[in-house]
């Protein structure tokens, strides 16, 4: 409220300021002192009718009351800017409350850890795209913040690609936990998990926190076997066909001439596998032939 009054005669005049919130000046409370024609009153209450009177101060001599003025604050013009996040674990949102009429109004929305933000709507439509919304303040709103649980790709190969098989990838949440699988093909080996080239995990089965987007391979390599050939008794060195072969190979193992001897047969852990010179097989494991010869006797 501001009374404002007229000045009277004399030097060094101050003004005496009272107010009443009734017209009742023998009841009104003494405000303050001061030499302006005018007087800020920043202690009332918005829509409460106030009265003032004024009182002349030259020296001692003190004049009565003046005619009273009387006034009302205004109640402020105000709205309220509400904001909420949706779903409430996705984020945080900042600038509503409180703000005057027609005042230009700023609202943030900050996504938590794998969430992303999407929009701004209000009963359901959308009224901004962007994380920082700014518009003048026209009425009362409720605002909602919409976040997206981010999610990634784990993309997963096999090297060779008749090696073996993978499973386990696809899209993934962020924050999730993710187990992928290698499964050998038959005659092939796991051998670890790359990742840009780089060995991440050595054992078939991989478990980590979905963080970002990962093309992981499974490397294998191919089974191989030991053929072991010896002959009994050990006079007879044309032995061919043994030595390291890939898994599913075909291998054929013989005898050639040993003189003063006759082959007899081929023998693995005593028992008899071929009565051939010449002994054909797949290679499924590792194997320990023994080539059986007589001594010829005239």
């Amino acid at each position: 409220a501001l009374p404002i009054w007229s000045s009277v005669s004399g030097q060094n005049v101050v003004y005496l300021v009272y107010r009443n919130t009734s017209n009742n000046s023998s009841t009104a409370t003494y405000l303050n002192s001061t030499g302006n024609l005018y007087y800020d009153d920043y202690s009332v209450n918005p829509g409460t009718t106030y009265y003032y009177w004024v009182k002349a101060q030259s020296f001692q001599p003190i004049s009565d009351f003046s005619s009273p003025d009387f006034g009302y604050a205004q109640t402020p013009c105000t709205y309220t800017i509400s904001t909420s996040s949706s779903p409430s674990g996705g984020g945080n949102t900042g600038g509503g409350g409180t703000v005057n009429c027609n005042s230009s109004v700023t609202v943030n929305a900050s996504p938590n850890s794998c969430y992303n933000f999407v929009n701004w709507t209000e009963n359901g439509s959308v009224v901004y795209s962007s994380p920082s919304y700014t518009f003048t303040a026209s009425g009362n709103r409720t605002l909602v913040a919409n976040f997206t649980q981010a999610t990634y790709t784990i993309s997963t190969s096999s090297s060779p690609s008749a090696g073996g098989s993978t499973s386990g990838g696809g899209t993934k949440t962020c924050g999730s936990s993710v187990t992928l699988n290698a499964s050998p093909n038959s005659c092939y080996n796991f051998v670890n998990w790359t990742e840009n080239g780089n060995v991440v995990y050595s054992s078939p089965s991989y478990t980590f926190t979905a963080s970002g987007n990962r093309t992981l391979v499974a490397n294998f390599s191919p089974t191989t076997y030991t053929i072991t050939v010896s002959s009994s008794p050990p006079v007879c060195a044309a032995l061919t066909g043994g030595g390291i072969v890939n898994c599913g190979s075909s291998v054929q193992v013989c005898v050639g001439s040993c003189p003063c001897y006759n082959f007899v047969n081929w023998t693995e852990n005593g028992n008899v596998v071929s009565t051939s010179t010449c002994f054909p097989f797949t290679a499924t494991g590792n194997r320990t032939l023994v080539a059986n010869f007589t001594q010829i006797t005239y």
